[in-house]
């Protein structure tokens, strides 16, 4: 248990010293920290469109489905 212990303050110790910005780049060359922080930039997910749009769909095709199957029941009342 000892051992974690300093392996967990020596691993505090290391990544509170390796920046003296508070935007910590983890030892990445400035054009590299750009291009992954530009990356990260974007609020869209067009997986998670997708994923949603999917849903929807199925959604939408149940309740089509849904009334399909009770319209003549509908029709008679």
């Amino acid at each position: 248990m000892s051992n974690f212990g300093e392996h967990l303050d020596q691993e505090i110790e290391k990544r509170s010293h390796t920046g003296s910005s508070p935007d910590d780049t983890d030892g990445l060359s400035d054009k590299s920290y750009k291009k992954r922080k530009t990356k990260r930039s974007s609020i869209f997910s067009f997986s998670a469109f997708l994923k949603g749009l999917v849903v929807c769909c199925l959604f939408a095709g149940g309740l089509a489905g849904y009334a399909w199957f009770k319209s003549d029941v509908t029709t008679k009342m």
